[in-house]
């Protein structure tokens, strides 16, 4: 160390170990200042950085999970409770955020609320209105301020009916954004009549004079689901469309976050010619879009598709369904849980019977089980994410 320190005597490894118990103890943005002291204490800190990461990734099976809970059941205006919890190794789960909110007019609204994304670190919450986005590893946590909603004097009772909503990051940019796509309703949840077309409203994480920009979507098919994914600065999620009073889903919608433009993308073709189809998006372990298609014409499997950089389908895994009967799965129950590991490999298996979630990995067929007997009671699985600890901070210049 400068100036001569008695530590200079000893081992490099027995210094950070020695430094590393102290620093694990104090907040880390004030470990993380002491970098500006001189140039042996950055080198330390950057080292107690490394190691840190290290043990935290050693303990975590890197996927966080979103659990919500009302204290009034039978009543619209209730307090909610979301809990967002972390898969450790051996089983047992670290509650990494609670937030409690005060909703009015609920009733089976609450059923689609809460959503959880995650992305180099930072986990992003929506809450239903509004968006929080923090790093469990440092600490830092923010609000995002609230998009402003449109006024319709002639329907008072006029809301904003979020459709899906993103996280993602712009490589371009080196930004991190939450996209959010609403359009506005009055009328009760299963009678709702829809005053605008579909918008896209947008943020910039991280920064004090961020604002949400509004965008109009040149589409008017529906959307499919709430699941969007982010890869290299693009947004994804499925439309479909209605015919003879039935829907199908018709392509999907890339929205890159560098350029603000849209462009649909079509479907495999031997996916597209089918009438029937049941599909969903998901991330796949080497960073590309792939599709995933629950055949139904006897419910035994699905068919995983990789989206290639031209846009192309190409077919990579038929995984089986008679793999998980033995833990009284139903896939059809689950779709969105079921691919969302697939960024590590994985297909989750959800057992609501046996209170477990089941790993399946694709290529080694291997599975390994996963109790949930200690979620708390009357709590609402909400989905999980592929979570990596990191020191991405979230208030950037």
């Amino acid at each position: 160390m400068e100036g001569g320190s008695s530590y200079d005597s000893l081992p490099h490894d027995i210094i950070l170990h020695i430094f590393s118990y102290i620093f694990s103890r104090l907040p880390l943005d004030c470990v993380f200042r002491l970098k500006c002291v001189c140039k042996a204490w950055s080198a330390l800190i950057s080292d107690f950085e490394a190691l840190h990461l290290k043990r935290l990734r050693e303990t975590s099976r890197g996927i966080v999970c979103l659990h919500t809970h009302r204290d009034s059941p039978d009543s619209g205006d209730c307090k909610i409770s979301f809990e967002i919890r972390s898969l450790q190794v051996g089983g047992r789960f670290k509650t990494l955020l609670k937030k409690e909110v005060f909703r009015s007019n609920m009733y089976s609204r609450y059923w689609s609320i809460g959503q959880v994304h995650s992305l180099g670190g930072l986990i992003c919450l929506n809450d239903g209105q509004d968006f929080d986005v923090f790093n469990p590893t440092t600490g830092e946590f923010a609000s995002l301020p609230p998009c402003p909603r449109d006024a319709f004097p002639a329907f008072p009772d006029s809301r904003r009916s979020v459709i899906l909503s993103g996280f993602g990051y712009c490589p371009l940019t080196k930004q991190y954004k939450v996209l959010s796509i609403f359009h506005y309703v009055y009328g009760d949840v299963f009678n709702q009549t829809p005053l605008s077309g579909f918008k896209a409203a947008i943020i910039t994480v991280g920064r004090s004079n961020s604002s949400w920009r509004i965008i109009d979507i040149p589409s008017s098919y529906p959307f499919s689901n709430n699941i969007t994914f982010c890869i290299n600065g693009t947004f994804y999620w499925l439309n479909y469309s209605k015919n003879q009073n039935q829907y199908q889903y018709h392509h999907i919608t890339a929205f890159n976050v560098s350029d603000e433009t849209f462009q649909e993308i079509g479907l495999p073709p031997q996916v597209d010619m089918r009438p029937s189809k049941t599909l969903d998006l998901a991330e796949h372990e080497e960073g590309r879009l792939c599709l995933v298609d629950f055949v139904e014409h006897n419910g035994e499997h699905l068919d995983i598709y990789i989206m290639l950089e031209n846009l192309q389908w190409e077919f990579r895994f038929r995984v089986f369904f008679e793999d998980f009967q033995q833990y009284e799965y139903d896939a059809s129950d689950s779709y969105p849980e079921c691919v969302s590991c697939l960024r590590i490999g994985k297909i989750l298996v959800f057992s609501g019977d046996a209170q477990r979630w089941y790993l399946y990995d694709i290529k080694s067929k291997a599975l390994e089980f996963f109790d949930l007997r200690s979620t708390p009671p009357n709590n609402m699985f909400r989905g999980v994410s592929i979570f990596e600890e990191s020191f991405t901070p979230i208030c950037r210049s």
